[in-house]
């Protein structure tokens, strides 16, 4: 761990910063690598795969469209902006150059909705469904690809299942089944279309994965879960803290509290489900507002009580359940397995709170006792997340963007990217 300033460490014990400020700093380092599921040279089909039917989307590189078909300077050049006045074009191209079939027989294309992605200048989107599969989802789908082939010889075109509940997947990206070229333009591809387990499993992950990887609720997780080995002592005025004697208690209040974080996350997430469309800038605003008051907690007594902290707990996770109204909005198969998907959700973010029960409270229970846990280390912690709450309200209450990291000291800069 870096060091983090220059108290020496007879000022502060082994343990002094292991709670709240070693672990911000492992909060902060944590992210991800945004992935890139589109070049050009490539075009694309996914499909979306139900119980009972398929859809699915072609995606091409509408610069490339236009160089294959020598569309360039031509008056039936596409572009973004007058997309829809030449989309006849590519339809009628994708018909000719693109077959569904099973048991030998043609499944027809039926076109629903079109539109442009902006990337590489942009991607052409041309949504359609298979209809004509008699309620059933065949086990083979013989695909033939020829997109671009015959323009350009180093052209790919790729087949990726964006959603299919049985085999848990949800918006896939990356995971390429079938790879076509020149020379392999008809391919079988075959599909699973039963059971539940694998996409139970998946949405419980990634129910683990939005607490895990998001800093609002892990800043708001540390916020809640440090002070509970020092608590405030409810005899005195001045609210002073003392270190616990024993571990178990410490854990199942903690328990309890990110169970009842749970629940409101999961009351919020039905919401969502049903159709609640609460806005999207007040809960962004009202999330940062949660942490602020967390960790503004940690300094000043305004959650005493049990029941006030177990209240607005409640509180904290509704609104964060909110948050998530874009992820579920638009989640796959939402509709079809909407119960198992909110009880998997829900499972998964309670999971994810008890991991971080298991990893936060025993570090900050070691070092409880240090003095200057309680009396620097604590307050240092909940100045740094009422600094970067403070942001994420001016930024998101007046649209502004706040350049935080970049005002930071430069050693500062190495911890916190």
């Amino acid at each position: 761990m870096r060091r983090l300033g220059k108290f020496r460490s007879r000022d502060v014990g082994p343990l002094g910063f292991l709670g709240p400020i070693s672990l911000l700093c492992l909060v902060c380092l944590v992210g991800a690598l945004p992935a890139s599921a589109h070049s050009l040279g490539e075009s694309y089909l996914y499909l979306q795969i139900r119980d009972d039917s398929l859809s699915g989307r072609f995606e091409v590189s509408i610069g490339d469209f236009n160089h294959a078909l020598g569309l360039e300077d031509t008056q039936w050049e596409i572009t973004p902006d007058d997309f829809q006045r030449h989309l006849a074009i590519l339809h009628q191209y994708y018909l000719k150059n693109v077959t569904f079939s099973h048991d030998g027989e043609t499944v027809p294309i039926v076109w629903t909705d079109a539109g442009v992605l902006a990337a590489h200048h942009g991607y052409a989107l041309l949504s359609f469904d298979l209809p004509s599969l008699d309620g059933a989802v065949p086990e083979v789908l013989t695909v033939d690809y020829s997109v671009l082939f015959d323009h350009e010889p180093d052209h790919r075109g790729f087949l990726l299942v964006e959603s299919n509940w049985a085999t848990g997947v949800f918006a896939n990206e990356n995971r390429v089944s079938l790879t076509f070229t020149p020379d392999e333009r008809r391919q079988d591809f075959e599909i699973t279309s039963s059971g539940n387990l694998r996409g139970f499993a998946t949405v419980l992950a990634l129910g683990v994965e939005q607490v895990l990887d998001g800093i609002e609720r892990l800043l708001l997780v540390i916020a809640l879960l440090l002070p509970l080995v020092v608590p405030r002592s409810e005899s005195t005025t001045s609210g002073s803290r003392r270190p616990v004697e024993h571990l178990g208690p410490v854990l199942r209040r903690a328990a309890v509290l990110v169970t009842v974080f749970a629940v409101g996350h999961a009351l919020a997430t039905v919401l969502v489900a049903f159709g609640a469309e609460p806005p999207v800038r007040l809960v962004g605003v009202l999330v940062a507002a949660t942490v602020w008051v967390a960790a503004l907690d940690l300094l000043v007594p305004i959650l005493r009580g049990d029941r006030v902290l177990t209240a607005a707990v409640a509180v904290f996770g509704l609104v964060h359940g909110f948050r998530f109204a874009d992820v579920l909005a638009d989640f796959p198969l939402l509709t079809e397995h909407r119960g198992l998907v909110l009880l998997a959700f829900a499972l998964g973010v309670e999971i994810g709170l008890l991991v971080l029960v298991g990893v936060l409270v025993p570090l900050a229970y070691s070092a409880r006792c240090v003095a200057r846990y309680r009396t620097l280390a604590l307050p240092a912690a909940a100045v740094f997340i009422l600094l970067v709450a403070g942001v994420w309200l001016v930024e998101r209450l007046f649209g502004v963007d706040v350049p935080m990291w970049e005002s930071l000291p430069s050693w500062l800069q190495r911890i916190v990217p």
